[in-house]
């Protein structure tokens, strides 16, 4: 007699193969029993080209019950948003009706491909759009507020959105809660546009995270924090740039002291230099600190890319292009500690509970190094290494 094992049993073992798609596809092959655990790993998350899409509304046809195993898709394009989208059907979204995460890559969205994703997907509540093109700030509003359970989306490299005269824009779905706005290069959009947009939003409070990166213009991320600044519960501050941080962050007065409600900041630094005393670009690590006026935060994360002089990979390849890497806990002992720790020792940094610094290499010397010269800090308890 073959021994029965419970399907709760089965589940939890299939669940370890989640990343194997042969061994989940042999799972749904054994027995019936094993089949939805199986589907609900090997469909759970899918990510289609031009060429495969019309082979899986072909299996979408053929096995209708499929689309419920479908959480996660995404429609990625190996080239720069061409328009051979336009001779794919798409029909297949309206079947997707368990979809909570669309990611739309490199993709021109315009004509019938536009329309296909309006009204479809009606469980979406998390979007990412990167290097997409739409023909008008409209038709960009238009799909957002088309996904009214839309809770979180994240747009980077937005391209077209041409300066037309546009009727009036559709509203934001009422339950999103995080915008992160990645690598826009403001000055190719209708930036002001896009601003008034997000200002005219019926409910601010309802933003509570937040996500600016910066390359060239900090003004943008100015007028977000004037919009959402006094609610928001969770900021990230990018910082990408190849001029020096005097040049972009020392702009009309730029501040991050408009925050109270401020429960964890993230700052992520990449820099074309080396992280040495010597770089005025690291004295805005303190200054950025010290401006955050918020009795509620909890964490607060460092984050420094530099350029690294002892990786020589890059200088074998055609352009001989440095890549930013993390900076090694031993370098960061450069950072303005001192100052970093008068900010940590306020009254209004009092809930703090973690300070993350990430890095690369052993924590060792970073470590000693604040033990040795800041004592309080160290025996705070606070600094975590990521």
């Amino acid at each position: 007699m073959v021994p029965y094992l419970p399907p709760e049993l089965t589940d939890h073992i299939i669940d370890y193969l989640h990343t194997d798609s042969r061994s989940l596809a042999a799972c749904a092959l054994t027995c019936r029993q094993w089949l939805p655990a199986s589907r609900y790993h090997r469909f759970g998350h899918i990510m289609l080209q031009i060429h495969t899409c019309m082979k899986f509304a072909w299996l979408l046809e053929a096995s209708p019950e499929l689309a419920r195993a479908v959480r996660s898709i995404k429609l990625h394009n190996l080239l720069y948003v061409v328009r051979a989208w336009n001779n794919v059907s798409l029909e297949f979204l309206g079947a997707l009706t368990a979809v909570t995460e669309l990611t739309l890559d490199n993709m021109r969205m315009a004509g019938g491909v536009h329309r296909a994703f309006l009204r479809t997907l009606p469980a979406l509540r998390e979007l990412t759009l990167r290097d997409c093109w739409f023909e008008t700030l409209h038709d960009f509003a238009a799909l957002l507020s088309s996904f009214q359970n839309l809770e979180y989306v994240s747009i980077s490299l937005l391209i077209g959105l041409t300066y037309a005269v546009e009727p009036p824009l559709p509203s934001l779905p009422p339950g999103l809660h995080t915008i992160e706005l990645a690598e826009l290069v403001w000055d190719r959009i209708p930036a002001l546009a896009l601003l008034n947009w997000l200002k005219d939003i019926p409910n601010p409070r309802t933003i509570l995270t937040l996500s600016c990166n910066v390359m060239w213009e900090v003004w943008p991320t100015e007028v977000l924090l004037d919009i959402f600044g006094s609610h928001l519960q969770h900021f990230e501050f990018v910082v990408k740039s190849e001029a020096s941080l005097d040049s972009v962050l020392g702009k009309d007065g730029f501040s991050l002291s408009g925050l109270p409600c401020l429960r964890s900041f993230a700052l992520r630094l990449y820099v074309a230099t080396m992280c040495v005393r010597q770089n005025r670009d690291l004295l805005w690590i303190p200054k950025l600190l010290a401006q955050l006026r918020s009795p509620r935060l909890h964490q607060v994360t460092l984050s420094l890319h530099i350029d690294d002089m002892q990786d020589l990979s890059a200088l074998a390849s055609e352009n001989a292009v440095r890549k930013l890497s993390r900076a090694s806990y031993a370098d960061l002992t450069a950072l303005g500690w001192e100052s970093i720790c008068e900010t940590v020792a306020r009254e209004d940094f009092s809930s703090l509970q973690k300070f993350v610094i990430e890095g690369k290499g052993p924590t060792s010397f970073l470590e000693a190094y604040i033990e040795r010269e800041y004592p309080d800090l160290h025996q705070r308890g606070v600094i975590a290494f990521a």
